[in-house]
């Protein structure tokens, strides 16, 4: 226990924090348990967890936060028993959610969703115990779609699809547990179909 204090004063002392409350936050951040946590008023809350590195706040918090520069959220991501567990949430430097994920038991789960910095839908995913599955869909920033993946199992299963930034159709291609089925049907741009 005494190395991982000295360690720490040691980190404290070479980031210099600029207000007390940085100050005493990185101290408290070093010793403080899960227990004492439930005594601590909720404004030194997150002035802790500011200041503790990501492992120490699994330990403590059963989530990791990080932040922005700018003082903005950049992430925050729970964790149980060591394992990632339950919603993970991103968010882009200007405040906009950048990506939502849930996990269970150390593995992506369920559906997954990221956005672009200007709020529109970016790509949704699904995933069961881990692997892909079931149809996976990505947009140009412009809300035009940019391609479809079916995928079963971890593989790619059935008609995947993409198309130009203008919309029109660019190729087809067929699979089937993984493997490519026939050839891809190329669409030239701007040439009709």
């Amino acid at each position: 226990m005494l190395a991982s204090k000295q360690t720490n004063k040691t980190r404290i002392a070479q980031q210099e924090p600029t207000s007390l409350l940085a100050q005493c936050s990185q101290v408290v951040a070093g010793w403080i348990t899960k227990d004492e946590l439930k005594r601590i008023p909720t404004d030194l809350y997150e002035a802790l967890q500011r200041q503790m590195d990501p492992e120490r706040q699994k330990q403590v918090f059963g989530q990791v936060k990080e932040w922005y520069a700018n003082g903005r959220l950049a992430w925050v991501r729970h964790w149980k028993d060591g394992q990632q567990q339950g919603e993970w949430k991103e968010w882009h430097d200007n405040g906009q959610l950048w990506r939502v994920e849930s996990w269970n038991d150390g593995q992506k789960h369920g559906e997954a969703k990221g956005w672009y910095d200007n709020g529109r839908l970016w790509r949704v995913e699904s995933w069961k115990d881990g692997k892909k599955q079931g149809e996976w869909k990505e947009w140009y920033d412009n809300g035009q779609l940019r391609w479809v993946q079916p995928w079963k199992d971890g593989q790619e299963h059935g008609e995947w699809k993409q198309w130009y930034y203008n919309g029109q159709l660019a190729w087809v291609k067929h699979w089937k547990d993984g493997r490519v089925q026939g050839e891809r049907q190329y669409y030239p741009r701007n040439q009709p179909l």
